[in-house]
């Protein structure tokens, strides 16, 4: 099936990813949502679970296809465009869109002859200017007004009812598989 897809670590999804992943539900009627880090959690950049992240996710986007993405350890930008598209081929996903912000980085994860089969999207990042950082600390520090600012409204009582893990993962500095 086609996709337009939008890759992130979303920790937690917020109004920025949501800007994405809108415009890439404007562009095809199916949309993959790739996890990245999906084997970490409990760490400060990463204090939710794959399964966590997802469930916030389909909250919002239940008809969104939702794909773990592992790291893979190398900083190769076109062998991680290669993963990530062999990726969504593993769940007969054929790529036709990246939604991304503007980071030029992202542009160079894919071959030239890959780009003549799909378009890369960008989203200007002054629509909304949000730090997913200054949200983990703000949802740390129960800053309500900034989470309520910056978190889509369906889920914000379930990431206050997570917010001890990302209180305690401020603390570890390890990696937990899930």
């Amino acid at each position: 099936m086609k996709v337009a897809f939008v890759s992130g670590r979303f920790e937690p999804i917020h109004k920025g990813h949501q800007l994405l992943i809108d415009e890439a539900f404007k562009l095809e009627k199916n949309v993959a949502i790739l996890i990245c880090s999906s084997q970490e959690s409990r760490t400060r950049q990463n204090p939710l679970s794959y399964e966590e992240r997802k469930e916030l996710i389909k909250k919002i986007y239940p008809k969104a296809i939702i794909i773990p993405v592992p790291d893979m350890g190398i900083g190769n930008n076109e062998k991680w465009g290669d993963f990530l598209l062999d990726t969504l081929r593993k769940y007969d996903c054929e790529p036709t869109f990246f939604v991304t912000g503007e980071e030029e980085r992202r542009e160079s994860w894919f071959r030239k002859e890959i780009l003549k089969e799909m378009k890369i999207i960008k989203i200007s990042r002054s629509k909304i200017v949000i730090s997913a950082t200054k949200l983990r600390k703000d949802i740390r520090e129960n800053n309500i007004n900034k989470i309520k600012e910056f978190l889509p409204q369906e889920i914000v009582d379930d990431v206050l009812k997570l917010q001890d893990i990302f209180v305690q993962s401020e603390k570890e500095t390890f990696t937990k598989s899930i």
